[in-house]
């Protein structure tokens, strides 16, 4: 059965009723709310709002940020008592001439065209072009009201008035424009990995819980493949994370929480099994009487050689969930580039030095670092870092990425000789998913939209100084993570609570993305700016609350 949009309770600043159809606002400023499913990036689709009160403002548009009619991404028809019939965008109006009167039972209508981008507003089926004339015409493509739109929700804002939404719950006022769909489930493209294709997101990631018993083969099953990169740590005890990955092998490990190169001896793994991996007794993730948790992905198996960049390289790439891991040695080159092998551009790229002790985890996340200096460390509570070492000339596509900064300098990702591994993250829809949000320092936080229910959360405030926190559905798997379990990825502390941190630490876990449930610094503090990491356990089209 088909889960049609409605007006989203979580991303809200007006009164909703009537299952969340119906906005209303009594008060004298702007308030605004978006819809539950975000526009897709293909196909097209249609809504109305009919007014119900008409007062100083009644608006009906779209959204790619904070609803308010002031704020960047806002594409709105605004109407109200006095007559007024404007384009309305990021705070500036054009006055339309040529629409309906505005009145009570008046439908506003929005169309909206995601393969070009394209957004038509109207009301009783006369629609606006980008001047303020009427000539837009959803059905031919024409004169769209708004165009370049993306990374958008259908929205209304309000300033003492009511409108009743329909995302086609209803029969439509009017006939949709030829080709254009209601915003429901059905509707929504098939996720290339989701949870009744042949391949699901628990294929390509999973968490396992396990006790460590200090004996040799030790064997932890579960994970449902055979895992490239295991991510372990003790959850009762203040214990290191570490790091292992199939490319190096089993005799090879990393510490997060230091600056040291690869680990070797009986420390890590037997082997990297078909549904799981075993451990040796030595094992640091092998602690006798300890409870652990392992984050495992699946990349390509055994590395293959990649000379698309200046650098070659060894890659195990998965094309399908958007990961590799690449091994390769530096050069000295300022503008280096190394080949991926994913055939998406990265999100997220992490490098660390093997061969040299006292170098930093340095990590590439999108949202801050591409076209910039920007960079932060993995294994640090430190903010936003600048510094080239991702290229002096960034290079980021389908095929490779850039590296920079030769010398000795702690962050270095391209010193001549020195070897290094590079984990690389690229999004696929419904699967994984790499952004930021701005704190609001509530507890009613903000309600961040990622397309899936999550499995896997990384959240890091960039502006300054916090942890690194990790959460998972394992570990909190009713509607996770309520009681705020997380583990703090830059420090060996033993697992956290919500009742061990103040002020409130929780996150809740939605079908369709996560909602910060506190004002802790870490996770909502001001109106600071926080980086995540998403890993799906069901796209939005197939999932549902815990």
């Amino acid at each position: 059965m088909s889960n049609f949009s409605t007006l989203n309770s979580l991303d809200n600043e007006l009164t909703l009723s009537s299952g969340n159809l119906v906005a209303t606002n009594t008060t004298s400023n702007h308030y605004g709310v978006k819809s539950t499913i975000q526009l897709p990036s293909t196909g097209k689709y249609y809504f109305e709002g009919t007014i119900k009160t008409l007062g100083a403002a009644c608006c009906l548009g779209t959204a790619s940020g904070d609803p308010s009619l002031t704020s960047t991404g806002t594409r709105y028809l605004l109407v109200n008592s006095g007559g007024t019939r404007q384009r309305y965008t990021d705070g500036s109006n054009i006055n339309v001439s040529g629409l309906p009167t505005p009145a009570v039972g008046v439908v506003m209508q929005a169309a909206y065209d995601a393969d070009n981008q394209y957004l038509w507003i109207g009301m009783n089926n006369v629609w606006m072009d980008s001047t303020g004339g009427v000539t837009g015409n959803p059905t031919t493509g024409v004169n769209p009201t708004f165009t370049s739109v993306s990374d958008t929700f259908f929205a209304v804002n309000q300033y003492t008035s009511a409108i009743g939404t329909n995302f086609g719950q209803f029969p439509w006022r009017y006939d949709p424009p030829s080709g254009f769909v209601a915003l429901s489930t059905d509707n929504l493209s098939e996720p290339a990995i989701s949870n009744v294709a042949a391949e699901k997101p628990e294929d390509y990631f999973n968490t396992v819980l396990y006790d460590g018993n200090a004996t040799d083969g030790n064997s932890i099953t579960g994970v449902g493949f055979q895992p490239d990169l295991i991510w372990t740590k003790t959850r009762d005890s203040s214990n290191e994370h570490f790091v292992m990955d199939s490319v190096r092998g089993t005799g090879f490990g990393f510490e997060i929480t230091s600056t040291y190169g690869d680990i070797t001896g009986n420390q890590f793994l037997a082997s990297f099994d078909s549904d799981g991996f075993t451990l040796n007794s030595g094992a640091r993730a092998n602690r006798t009487g300890e409870n652990h948790a392992a984050w495992c992905w699946k990349a390509g198996g055994t590395a293959v050689s990649n000379n698309a960049g200046s650098i070659a390289s060894q890659v195990s790439a998965n094309t399908d969930s958007g990961f590799s891991i690449v091994s390769y040695t530096g050069d000295d080159n300022v503008s280096a580039t190394i080949g991926h092998g994913i055939g998406a551009t990265p999100k997220v790229v992490i490098v660390k030095c093997r061969s040299t002790a006292g170098t930093y985890w340095t990590t590439y996340h999108a949202e801050i670092s591409s076209g910039t200096n920007g960079f932060l460390e993995l294994n640090s509570s430190a903010g936003q870092q600048n510094g080239a070492f991702f290229g002096a000339t960034q290079t980021f596509n389908s095929n490779v990425f850039s590296v920079g900064m030769p010398g000795t300098a702690s962050n270095s990702t391209n010193v001549s000789g020195r070897t290094y591994i590079a984990y690389c993250w690229a999004e696929v829809e419904g699967f994984s998913k790499f952004g930021t949000y701005t704190a609001n320092n509530d507890n009613n936080g903000p309600f961040v939209y990622i397309g899936f229910r999550p499995a896997l959360i990384i959240i890091k405030e960039t502006g300054g100084s916090g942890a690194w926190n990790i959460l998972d559905a394992k570990r909190d798997p009713y509607n996770a993570t309520l009681t705020g379990n997380h583990l703090l990825a830059n420090a060996p502390n033993a697992e956290q609570t919500a009742a061990s941190r103040s002020p409130t630490f929780s996150v809740e876990f939605l079908s369709n993305g996560f909602k910060l449930r506190g004002s802790h610094d870490e996770i909502n503090e001001g109106t600071n700016k926080y980086v995540y990491m998403a890993f799906a356990d069901s796209p939005y089209k197939y999932s549902a609350a815990r």
